[in-house]
This record gives structure tokens, sequence and C-alpha cells, in this order.
């Protein structure tokens, strides 16, 4: 078709109309916000037949928007994954840049660093506490004790931990990154 549906986070839904390749229009915008007014993030969107599903953070929830002239697209499909939990490797060159996943398939959202100690927050999957240097870069040494973490700041040897619905949490940093 000449539409596609995206997906932008916080930024809301775009239809945009791409008929013209080299041009694209903008049709709409839709945004969502929580309970408190906050910008909500779309995490996720599929096409249906006649219907587009948006996934919306925050506990906004997930919803049906009828839309007659909606399908999927044929040429993208693929067989899902046997196992959910696997990861391509990187194909990096060591020369250039390391790579480090966390252990569980959460987004890091923010690192912080203190000498060569770096935290990671990594969403749903915690706090990820690592050590720089060594052959693979990175390694991790320990896990903070939160579930949750989507952000890190280091001032002087607090760490500051957004803990989502557990607040912010404030951690001295004790030897090797120990809190």
């Amino acid at each position: 078709g000449n539409y596609v549906a995206v997906a932008d986070t916080y930024n809301g839904l775009y239809i945009v109309e791409c008929k013209d390749k080299k041009n694209p229009q903008k049709i709409c915008r839709l945004s969502f916000t929580d309970w408190r007014g906050n910008a909500a993030a779309i995490t996720g969107l599929a096409i249906g037949k006649g219907v587009i599903y948006v996934g919306v953070s925050g506990g906004v929830g997930y919803f049906a928007l009828m839309c007659p002239d909606a399908y999927p697209s044929e040429d993208v499909k693929g067989t899902p994954p046997a196992n959910a939990s696997f990861r391509d490797p990187y194909p990096t060159r060591s020369g250039h840049f390391r790579a480090w996943k966390p252990k569980s398939q959460a987004p890091v959202r923010d690192v912080a660093a203190h000498g060569d100690i770096v935290f990671a927050a990594c969403s749903y999957g915690g706090l990820a506490i690592l050590k720089k240097g060594g052959k693979a870069g990175l390694q991790q040494i320990a896990e903070g004790p939160m579930p949750y973490a989507g952000g890190v700041k280091v001032c002087g040897d607090i760490l500051w931990v957004a803990e989502g619905f557990g607040g912010l949490g404030a951690y001295k940093i004790g030897k090797n990154g120990a809190l």
C-alpha cells in the first residue's frame, strides 16, 4: 500500500503516506499520556487486516484502532523465533568497539561511569555493574538490588538510580562498584 504506520516511542504513532518515496507526507499523529499527563511511549505495534494494534507504556494499555484500509505487509513475514532469548552476535571488529549485552532480553536505557566501573540501567533487567578492561572490554561483575532501573547518574561516590515505580534510589558506591 501507500501508507505506513510508524511507532516513534514517546513521539506517538504516525501514519505516513509514502506514494512518493522521495517526499513522504505525515497524514496524522496520535500521542498518548499516562494518568499523570506525562507522555507515554508506544512499546508495540502490529498491523492486522482492518486494524492497527498499539501497546502503550505507563499503564495506559493496548488499543485496537479500526482502520478498514490496514493490512499486514506480505513481504516482511518470517517464522517466529523458536528461542526467544536467542540473540544474533554483533559483527564487531575489536579495533573499532566492543559490545556488552545484558543477561536478560532488556534494553540498556542509560549508563554512568565511576572510575573503571560502569553502571548500566537495563529497564526490567535491573542494574548491571560492569568493570572496564580485559579482552571483552566490559565484564559484568554484579547486579544491583532493584528489579527495575530506567536511568543512572553518578555524583561523587553516590549512584542515583531511577527505579520506576520504586522511586529514586541513592546508593553509596563501594570498592569494585559494590552498593
